[in-house]
């Protein structure tokens, strides 16, 4: 029943339109790194090769769809939510443990995190929750072959999600720390095993593109690159500050219940609690999907609480030290869905904006009571424009010729066959690391045939402006995007529009 609701409420994301620029960096990247480009070679990203190798097989089995990444995003949470009621039927029995995946199905199926979209996070949960089952598992056994075992298989599943995100090295380490920390040789056999599998196998996965592109290139986008990710988080401010200090002032809490629990196992979820709450806190960045990995853990917490029927007037306060628990659950719960509410600006705004309309407007459109361009626009003004851009390419041959996406959108190069000539299939990322002139130095090098631009990319990037005057003919205004062709390759019979 619980795996029926959160299909039911994923169903919608299956028929999603091509909208979420982060999705459409990585399928590039990993459909560049099929055809020839070296991924931190001659293609940049700065994510793990675990995410391309599973947007290949999407891409091989589905093409550029949708539906083949949120069918995948859809598999890891089903694969999660089997890991947590595992846990949690091992930690309080099947009644409790249906409690903590109901709020884990409501918090993952639902769009207002993110969690429907293949992004890292949203993969990355599975292994992770699977790596605490075997981690429990490892010390559960008797037997020392056993927990030799379940010790290496707990380090592949972390390895796996190192492998999705270079975060979820935190959870990794909270698991090792509670095995470590164990009386007698289980804990440390579990963390050895586990230690060693998940070196090999991330070492094993580098390995190749160590070769290829050469450590100093690995490490720089792996490690080094994030340096000004950093730089570029969102000012300080109350709506930025608020939800990251409650969730660094659970950590503390969290510690000091951990430290009363009687039972060394519940110990485990709140260091796995802290870990992930540390990793959610610390970015300045007003991306709500970096709450995912807390789903978990915390609905363990919450589905521990009891609540207590009776003593509640002048012995209430007693009551909430006995149920510290309750304190702490919802301190990083209010951190969670305040992380959207209270972080300010059209981001916050948008995946609750997105929330209250998902379900309606996927209604309306199945029934036919709303238009397609009605659709998409409610997913991004951009959406429309660019599927036309893109059909328009490929119709008048342009479909395999070198091409500049002049905006953080990269899903057209996909839609309509182009080479993207810049190394990162994303503009604000290429601004990142190349700067404004290092950029336009590789356009003029490349001197792409088609360029893709928008009116609001072009008041924020204004710089190619000059060169699409001087170079190049807008012959094509859908909606919000607008194709530019290198003059001398306008196809015959299409006229420039008038500027």
């Amino acid at each position: 029943m619980l795996l029926a609701l959160f299909a039911v409420l994923r169903a919608p994301s299956w028929f999603e339109p091509h909208w979420y620029t982060d999705e459409g960096g990585y399928a590039v990247t990993a459909w560049l790194s099929l055809h020839g480009a070296t991924l931190y070679g001659t293609v940049w990203n700065n994510k793990p090769p675990l995410l391309f190798w599973s947007y290949d097989l999407v891409l091989a089995i589905f093409g550029p769809s949708e539906l083949g990444l949120h069918l995948l995003s859809t598999v890891m949470g089903v694969i999660a939510l089997c890991g947590l009621w595992k846990l949690a039927s091992d930690l309080m029995g099947r009644r409790r443990a249906f409690f903590a995946v109901l709020l884990a199905v409501i918090a993952m199926g639902l769009p207002i995190l993110n969690g429907e979209l293949a992004l890292p996070e949203c993969l990355l949960i599975a292994p992770a929750t699977w790596g605490m089952v075997a981690t429990l598992g490892a010390t559960r056994s008797t037997g020392p072959r056993a927990q030799w075992l379940l010790g290496a298989a707990a380090g592949a599943c972390f390895a796996a999600a190192i492998l999705y995100q270079q975060t979820a090295l935190a959870i990794a380490l909270a698991a090792g720390l509670w095995l470590v920390l164990l009386p007698g040789r289980r804990g440390r056999r579990a963390a050895t095993a586990a230690g060693i599998t998940a070196l090999v196998l991330v070492g094993a996965a580098l390995a190749p593109y160590l070769i290829w592109a050469g450590p100093g290139n690995v490490f720089y986008f792996l490690v080094i690159s994030y340096d000004g990710y950093a730089q570029a988080s969102v000012g300080l401010s109350l709506a930025t500050v608020v939800p990251r200090a409650v969730i660094l002032l659970a950590i503390p809490l969290g510690a000091l219940v951990g430290r009363r629990e009687r039972s060394q196992e519940w110990r485990l979820v709140w260091i796995w609690l802290a870990a992930t709450a540390l990793t959610a806190a610390l970015p300045n960045r007003p991306y709500v999907f970096f709450t995912l990995p807390l789903i978990a853990p915390l609905a363990l917490v919450v589905a521990r609480v009891r609540v207590p029927r009776s003593h509640w007037g002048p012995q209430a306060l007693d009551q909430v030290r006995r149920r510290s628990g309750v304190v702490v659950a919802g301190l990083l719960a209010v951190a969670l869905w305040g992380q959207i509410l209270a972080t300010g600006g059209g981001l916050a705004s948008y995946t609750t904006g997105i929330t209250l309309g998902y379900y309606q407007n996927f209604a309306a459109r199945a029934l036919g009571r709303e238009s397609s361009i009605t659709y998409l626009n409610f997913f991004d003004y951009r959406v429309a424009g660019e599927r036309m851009a893109a059909q328009w390419v490929d119709q008048h041959g342009l479909g395999r010729a070198s091409a500049l996406v002049w905006s953080s959108d990269a899903w057209f190069y996909l839609l309509a066959g182009s080479r993207p000539v810049l190394p990162t299939p994303a503009l604000y990322v290429d601004e990142m690391w190349l700067g404004a002139a290092g950029v336009m130095d590789w356009v003029e090098a490349e001197q792409p045939q088609v360029v893709v631009t928008t009116p609001s990319s072009l008041s924020v990037y204004p710089q190619i402006q000059s060169y699409l005057n001087q170079y190049y003919v807008e012959v094509y205004h859908p909606y919000e995007s607008q194709v530019w062709v290198r003059r001398g390759s306008v196809p015959r019979g299409v006229q420039p529009l008038k500027q």
